[in-house]
């Protein structure tokens, strides 16, 4: 198994990106649109083959200044296109990029590998040289294929209750990507984070990922309104097979509507229309965010933890 760099077009990154049933909006071209133009990050192609098949795909994105000062970003990598991906696989994609990237003074790597917690895991980056810097990221899977009575029947009751109280109030819901709805979500959210003191992407971040999604169809904007107003709003991000739930805001009409249960449940089944069959949550944090977690949590899906932050 070899590592190959940028011997692919952009049609065949994208054909196999889309092969990936639960791919990610950080492997994703937009994504490294975005890291060009707001980081000033160049990014390399990367692909896992074995002979003549492909296994897995993956972004890198980098800094060189000056001779030995080298930053290296691999987040969420890489993208496996086969079925039963085993230790040998990780084995020899670890292996490789040790060899591309080894430890050195003046390199700074990032490595978040779209790898599930475990111990093996964890022996498998220890004895590349690579050691942990933070927790993995934890989020929910919503399976998008499944029809809405067995969706409905999944949610938790208290979850499934407050959707039935948005049913009956008289809030309309509305799907919009243009850039006035953008910016106005942007202004709120903005505000919010800075009130509220907490951890999420910048304005100039997710301005960048609307402007390069937007043409491509993968942005989704829904908005709950009252008498006219907005009261709450969410952001999606598609990529590929998937979807991203980046952002979302309500004021305290919103909170007492249950806007965000009817936001979501009608991003499902316009998700699942366009032809998406995995949505990620968007990330949970029991300790620091127990309200949002037990929000997404209210939807029942399948839970899971990446196994850290290496460098």
């Amino acid at each position: 198994m070899k590592i190959h760099w940028n011997d692919l077009t952009l049609e065949e990154w994208e054909e196999a990106f889309c092969a990936v049933p639960r791919s990610n909006l950080l492997q994703s071209w937009p994504y490294a649109q975005m890291m060009r133009a707001v980081k000033q990050m160049s990014t390399r192609f990367g692909r896992l083959a074995d002979g003549g098949e492909t296994l897995a795909i993956f972004q890198v994105h980098e800094v060189k200044l000056m001779p030995l000062y080298h930053v290296v970003i691999l987040d969420r990598g890489p993208l496996w296109l086969v079925p039963n991906v085993t230790r040998e696989h990780w084995q020899a994609f670890v292996d490789q990029l040790t060899v591309e990237f080894p430890k050195r003074f003046g390199r700074r790597r990032r490595f978040m590998p779209e790898m599930e917690i475990s111990p093996e895991g964890e022996s498998i980056l220890s004895a590349a040289d690579f050691s942990v810097r933070a927790a993995g990221y934890q989020s929910i899977w919503i399976d998008l294929s499944t029809d809405e009575e067995a969706r409905r029947t999944q949610l938790k009751q208290n979850w499934r209750n407050a959707l039935n109280q948005a049913g009956r109030r008289d809030t309309v819901v509305e799907a919009r990507s243009d850039v006035l709805t953008f910016n106005w979500l942007m202004k709120c959210y903005d505000q919010d984070r800075k009130s509220k003191a907490y951890q999420g992407p910048t304005v100039g971040v997710l301005t960048s990922l609307y402007r390069f999604c937007k043409p491509r169809g993968e942005v989704m904007i829904l908005t709950a309104n009252r008498s006219h107003r907005p009261i709450a709003g969410i952001l999606i991000f598609g990529h590929g097979q998937s979807a991203t739930y980046q952002i979302g805001w309500t004021d305290d009409e919103g909170r007492d509507a249950r806007a965000h249960q009817l936001l979501l449940w009608n991003a499902i089944a316009k998700l699942k229309d366009e032809g998406r069959v995995w949505l990620d949550l968007g990330g949970i944090n029991p300790e620091q965010a127990p309200g949002v977690t037990q929000f997404k949590r209210g939807l029942n899906g399948e839970e899971f933890q990446l196994a850290g932050v290496y460098g």
